[in-house]
């Protein structure tokens, strides 16, 4: 009975309180249909400068002339963010909460397609871009039918500060017209702190209870 006991007392430790070390995947697809336009008077490199330093009326503007779309997804709470919110990221806010999930691996896959059937609409370019604050990061100059490419972040930094958990994405056409697709990010992660769920916890509870009854009745 003891032996009985011990064994089921070990099993639903490891039940209740798994590894640390345990990876979890996740994957979360946001779907869009944002129209982005081209705008007159276009030059990469100014565009460039405006976007990797972090200069915020210019990311502003674009945004609100549908000449970009701007994004970021937070990996502690897994959750996308647009709009204005991903504007006002760019100039650091809202990092610096506290670390819930260690990523072990990261992936960002951006789709976009042509917004015409015509013929005659054809050659729109545009640049697809991902990256995370230490300033890993993958571009692409791609002309547009319908287009995805894929970021696999290989250097996640260990040092949590250094990045908050947040990846951003973003995508802005230099000829003509497009349509975003979609973004998918996808990885695995293992949490900060793993909780046991209550259910186990109460079978925990009774693996005790039952040792205790045995060891009663033994007496």
């Amino acid at each position: 009975m003891y032996k009985l006991a011990a064994t089921l007392l070990v099993t639903l430790s490891l039940v209740a309180f798994p590894s640390k070390s345990h990876a979890i995947p996740f994957d979360y697809t946001l779907d869009d249909n944002s129209y982005l336009t081209a705008p007159s008077i276009f030059d990469v490199s100014t565009l460039w400068t405006c976007l990797t330093g972090s200069t915020i009326n210019c990311a502003g503007a674009m945004s609100s002339s549908n000449h970009l779309y701007l994004g970021f997804f937070d990996l502690n709470n897994f959750l996308f963010i647009e709009g204005g919110e991903a504007i006002s990221m760019l100039s650091g806010e809202g990092g610096g909460a506290e670390q819930v999930n260690v990523i072990n691996s990261l992936s960002v896959e951006i789709g976009v397609r042509d917004d015409s059937g015509s013929f005659w609409d054809f050659g729109e370019r545009g640049i697809m871009a991902s990256a995370i604050q230490t300033g890993e990061n993958c571009w692409w100059d791609l002309e547009v039918d319908t287009s995805r490419r894929t970021c696999d972040f290989n250097n996640l930094p260990e040092d949590y500060a250094a990045w908050n958990n947040v990846v951003g994405f973003w995508v802005v056409p230099w000829i003509n017209d497009f349509r975003m697709d979609f973004v998918r990010v996808s990885g695995d992660y293992t949490p900060v702190n793993q909780v046991p769920e209550p259910a186990t916890l109460a079978l925990f509870g009774l693996g005790l209870a039952g040792i205790g009854f045995s060891r009663r009745r033994k007496a």
